[in-house]
């Protein structure tokens, strides 16, 4: 069973999606920050009816989140500041 993350009103759930399955949903875009909540926060704000739309999310290995990491050690930044993730956000396609 895949994860899934239950939105705030309850009616919906976020699933993780399996690389395997990636190519099954539109990609809504990419966010990279210190949290799961701040690249939510991110993506809403560039993605029209984001809410609305979004129906799952995939933690990326490699990305901005990686970029910021490596920033962050090249400055000699506590390790504290080590830990941005890159997260994106996966639409239903569109059926034909």
């Amino acid at each position: 069973m895949e994860n899934s993350i239950p939105t705030q009103d309850g009616k919906k759930q976020w699933i993780e999606i399996q690389e395997k399955d990636v190519d099954t949903y539109k990609l809504m875009g990419t966010a990279g920050g210190f949290s799961f909540g701040f690249c939510v926060y991110l993506a809403h704000k560039h993605a029209l009816n984001f809410f609305d739309r979004v129906v799952g999310y995939r933690i990326e290995e490699h990305g901005i989140g990686e970029m910021m990491n490596e920033a962050a050690k090249k400055t000699g930044l506590p390790e504290r500041h080590w830990k941005n993730i890159t997260v994106s956000f996966y639409e239903s396609k569109p059926i034909n």
